[in-house]
């Protein structure tokens, strides 16, 4: 399960008693950034925030 399934993530959510949540995977390969910035962003910043704003 991606960071960004929402469907997922809202089942799992509403299943289990989560107390906590972290995101400590992101894309870091600096050459890849630079080739595709708006995935990374996509991935590192966007997704991170609406995964931690669903919990």
């Amino acid at each position: 399960m991606g960071i960004d399934d929402r469907s997922a993530l809202d089942h799992l959510l509403a299943t289990h008693n989560v107390a906590a949540v972290s995101h400590c995977a992101g894309l870091k390969v600096m050459s890849e950034s630079a080739q595709q910035p708006l995935r990374h962003f996509q991935n590192n910043v966007s997704a991170t925030v609406s995964f931690h704003g669903r919990c």
